[in-house]
């Protein structure tokens, strides 16, 4: 997590791995709930059901305890881990947590200011907020508003990172953008999924992919990089490219679904 200063104080998780290390070689569900009865009972009965390959019929304490007894550790750590924990670990987690919510809504007052400012990036504001907005941010980053992402803290640029206007970086996993590198206007860079079973998207269960672009890369207007999905250096996308799939360093992709057409 991060602990940026001016960041929004985020969830202790003590509690859950003191949980974890007492009950992970003998889980008893009766004294799993007695645990987290004074501030966690609705995380035991309404988010741990979501941790295993099927859901469960009935998501109320004791299920989820019979449940654990053959759970292996992995599945029963994941059951204890914060809804951002989980967001950073790829896993299925709620969109809706309100622990989330503090951090998106930081994120957003960041980018009101950032997107009213009117000046050069440099001699304005938008520098210093730039700044506070993203996970890390190398030297003599170019931006032009507007901006948008989910959190900000989850994106990491290089040096001499140049974006266009309205381009948008749904951040749920992490962005890491090396050197050099060109975002023409409107790129599109979705880490951010959701699962094919209906209910879990009624749950606002969804779940993220990391993307890499490296450096001396440039991105075509309008181009949409797709979860998961890694651009070499020096490659360049077509505008209105939809990248699916990894493209190979020093090649050319363009097209619905992109596919390399020219080496460089």
């Amino acid at each position: 997590m991060s602990d940026r200063a001016g960041s929004p104080l985020l969830a202790n998780k003590t509690r859950r791995q003191k949980i974890f290390s007492e009950f992970q070689g003998n889980i008893d569900s009766n004294k799993f709930c007695k645990a987290l009865q004074n501030d966690d009972l609705h995380f035991a009965k309404k988010k741990f059901s979501y941790t295993f390959e099927s859901r469960p019929k009935h998501s109320n304490c004791n299920y989820a305890g019979k449940r654990l007894k053959s759970a292996s550790k992995g599945l029963f750590l994941r059951g204890i881990m914060t809804e951002y924990e989980k967001m950073m670990a790829g896993e299925l987690y709620y969109a809706g947590d309100p622990e989330l919510r503090k951090i998106r809504s930081y994120a957003r007052s960041l980018l009101d200011e950032m997107n009213k400012s009117v000046s050069e990036i440099k001699p304005g504001q938008r520098y210093e907020l730039a700044e506070k907005l993203f996970g890390r941010m190398g030297e003599n980053l170019f931006l032009q508003p507007p901006f948008y992402c989910d959190y900000g803290e989850n994106i990491e640029l290089g040096d001499n990172v140049f974006f266009n206007y309205g381009c948008v970086f749904l951040d749920v996993a992490k962005i890491r953008v090396g050197s050099n590198v060109l975002f023409a206007p409107n790129v599109q860079v979705y880490t951010a999924s959701h699962p094919l079973d209906f209910s879990l998207r009624r749950d606002e269960q969804e779940f993220g992919k990391p993307i890499t672009i490296g450096d001396d890369a440039w991105i075509g207007g309008g181009a949409i990089i797709c979860p998961g999905v890694k651009v070499g250096k020096c490659s360049v996308v077509g505008a209105g490219a939809v990248v699916t799939k990894d493209v190979a360093p020093s090649t050319v992709a363009a097209g619905n679904p992109a596919r390399v057409i020219k080496r460089i």
